[in-house]
């Protein structure tokens, strides 16, 4: 819901911003800057959860569990 809201905003500010001859590559230019950022954002949570959680899911486990660490993250559906 807040993605909706920010973008209705941005193409609000270009709307008031821009002259009318230049909106439509303005909207375009947003959709491909919004869509870049959002595809290097996934990539770069995707790293993090690959690098962080399997050694954090050990880490907290109980000790009874630790050796199912691996198991238990190749098992996580997201």
């Amino acid at each position: 819901m807040a993605a909706s809201t920010l973008v209705t905003v941005e193409q609000l500010a270009i709307t008031a911003a821009v002259p009318h001859e230049n909106l439509a590559m303005a909207i375009v230019l947003l959709s491909v800057v919004t869509g870049i950022g959002g595809s290097m954002g996934q990539t770069i949570s995707g790293a993090i959860w690959t690098q962080t959680l399997p050694s954090k899911l050990y880490e907290y486990l109980p000790d009874d569990f630790k050796d199912q660490s691996l198991t238990i993250y190749g098992d996580l559906v997201v």
